[in-house]
């Protein structure tokens, strides 16, 4: 099984904890956490990666041109959902 929490940051010490037991109650279950700084766990990977390439804000885009930049693209497809 597969637990992921997102956006940890805004509640990094509630995230590590509740990471932390259940990795320690469920042994069969594995944690995927994002997060803008790391949990700072016992066992913890950490894998950074570059934000994604948005659009300039000096000028107006069409919808068409703003889908060539990967952070529209991912806000676009969580808005279909």
């Amino acid at each position: 099984m597969l637990l992921v929490l997102d956006n940890c940051e805004h509640v990094i010490e509630a995230a590590a904890a509740l990471a932390v037991d259940t990795l320690r109650g469920a042994p069969g279950v594995r944690v995927l956490a994002t997060s803008r700084e790391p949990l700072r766990t016992e066992g913890e990977h950490v894998h950074r990666l570059s934000p994604l390439e948005s659009p300039p804000t000096a000028r107006q885009l069409s919808g068409a041109e703003a889908l060539n930049f990967p952070a529209d693209c991912s806000w676009n497809a969580r808005q279909r959902q």
